[in-house]
């Protein structure tokens, strides 16, 4: 199947958000800014000229989901006790 563009777009927002939460430490926050913007828009801008199916797609799409999942979790979990 094509890829999805809504699908595209998705992936590129779970993208930026994982990246936003790996980074805890601001100081490397600010080294990685335009990091954390190019690199979703650049995968993104990859995977919808080099006609990748929309499985694969969605299947990152669900493993960043994942990501972002777990990231919280870890990161909100000892703030908590």
């Amino acid at each position: 199947a094509s890829p999805d563009f809504i699908m595209l777009l998705f992936y590129c927002l779970s993208m930026y958000l994982s990246q936003k939460l790996t980074v805890t430490d601001p100081e490397t926050a600010k080294k990685q800014a335009v990091f954390n913007i190019m690199m979703p828009a650049m995968f993104t801008y990859i995977m919808w000229k080099g006609n990748f199916p929309s499985a694969l797609i969605l299947y990152w799409l669900v493993f960043n989901i994942l990501t972002i999942v777990q990231q919280y979790f870890i990161l909100e979990r000892p703030k908590r006790s």
